[in-house]
């Protein structure tokens, strides 16, 4: 009887381990990512995505998971691609900001990111991604 509580409760274990927290049938949880000048909800989105001095991060409900500094804004050459890169070791799925340079086009797809162009305050951006 004990073997077989202790055989279930592994196999329980392994099941658990086995199913992807990220979403339905493998789709990775949404997770956006806002470049923007400011550490508020009321900050401006950014027009040129990779000089943002900030970035905030929101969760699939549109809850904010993190706010911080783009350590690549002030970099000379091959910011977007940095900044893209570092995006996607965060885990965001979705890049909002006024636009993106080609570099940082094509790193973003690279790194399975959907950017979306928007212009106003970090909140109506995160509003305008749930919404879309």
């Amino acid at each position: 009887m004990n073997r077989i509580m202790i055989l279930c409760g592994v196999l329980l274990l392994i099941a658990s381990a086995a199913v992807p927290s990220s979403g339905a049938a493998g789709v990775p949880a949404l997770k956006i990512a806002v470049a923007c000048d400011g550490e508020t909800l009321e900050a401006q989105v950014v027009n040129k995505g990779a000089r943002g001095r900030y970035l905030q991060f929101f969760d699939e409900k549109g809850d904010l998971l993190e706010v911080c500094e783009n350590p690549y804004w002030e970099q000379v050459g091959s910011a977007g691609v940095s900044c893209a890169d570092f995006i996607a070791e965060k885990g965001a799925t979705v890049f909002v900001a006024g636009m993106v340079g080609s570099k940082m086009e094509e790193a973003l797809d690279r790194n399975q990111i959907t950017f979306k162009s928007f212009q106003g305050t970090v909140s109506e951006a995160v509003a305008f991604v749930m919404d879309s």
